[in-house]
């Protein structure tokens, strides 16, 4: 999974500075240094505490799995994207009720307090987001 991250991260980076110098070359200002970094500095703590919690459900899970599963899947393609369509519909309905119930609400509106609108805003999560997922 590390070396997922180790790849993803430049790649996402690379992306933010696309997006910023594209807003220069338009001359729109989406972009605040302050809000930026606050954004960016969100999501390393959002990372930081959801890898240590990650890795203690992961533990969690191994031994449900180890211990009571019922059901093996094959490393067949149609598994890969059945699972990876289920995994998306629940994130969409994860998301939604972010918005909808209150308790939820309270852990995802840090995600809408940025003063700007761009790519590093999908950074700005908080640290219960790792638990409410």
């Amino acid at each position: 999974m590390l070396y997922v991250i180790a790849i993803y991260v430049p790649i996402l980076f690379a992306f933010v500075g696309l997006e910023f110098w594209y807003s220069k070359w338009k001359k729109k200002n989406y972009f605040q240094f302050n809000d930026s970094i606050v954004n960016i500095c969100c999501g390393l703590a959002e990372r930081l505490f959801g890898f240590f919690y990650d890795v203690g459900m992961l533990i969690f899970f191994f031994y449900l799995y180890n211990s009571w599963h019922w059901l093996d899947l094959s490393n067949a393609w149609y598994n890969t994207l059945l699972l990876f369509m289920v995994t998306d519909f629940m994130f969409y309905w994860y998301h939604r009720a972010g918005h909808e119930i209150n308790l939820l609400w309270a852990a995802h509106i840090s995600h809408h307090q940025s003063e700007e609108f761009n790519l590093t805003v999908a950074y700005r999560l908080s640290g219960f987001q790792a638990i409410n997922r």
